[in-house]
């Protein structure tokens, strides 16, 4: 598949955007466990997860707003929406801080390290399709990386 610009030419790369986009989201969540760790030196971590998760929702709900992002029209749509607002904007977070209050911030970043093998797996079991073996060579790299 060739991709083209609109004058007929081969873009060089990546808008600058876009790199500036992944770099700021590997920073921002990079800092995830650390500050959560700061905070619940101040709080209990169910009040910093909590805390969290409003903060989150009043950032989303600017951002929703501000580019007029339609609500869904469809009832399953809407159940999806609520349902993964639920999990990922309000249970994540408070039960990753009340982790964190319980362990130190390394070994929760070991344990966040691990997500994408975990999603990965529970995507192939939703999905009932089969990792292929690049992605099970990945996984063993990332487990041997986080357990060493």
């Amino acid at each position: 598949m060739n991709v083209t610009d609109s004058e007929g030419q081969r873009p060089s790369g990546l808008p600058p955007v876009a790199i500036g986009a992944a770099v700021g989201t590997l920073i921002f969540w990079s800092g995830t466990v650390v500050a959560n760790r700061v905070a619940v030196e101040s709080m209990d971590g169910l009040s910093a997860g909590a805390f969290r998760s409003m903060l989150a929702g009043f950032i989303a709900l600017g951002i929703a707003l501000a580019f007029r992002l339609p609500f869904p029209k469809q009832g399953k749509h809407r159940w999806l929406l609520l349902y993964s607002g639920w999990i990922n904007f309000a249970i994540w977070p408070m039960i990753l801080s009340v982790g964190i209050a319980m362990a130190n911030a390394s070994h929760a970043a070991l344990i966040m390290a691990l997500l994408p093998v975990i999603t990965g797996l529970i995507a192939a079991v939703v999905n009932r399709t089969r990792p292929k073996p690049g992605w099970w060579l990945g996984a063993a790299i990332a487990i041997a990386g986080s357990v060493l």
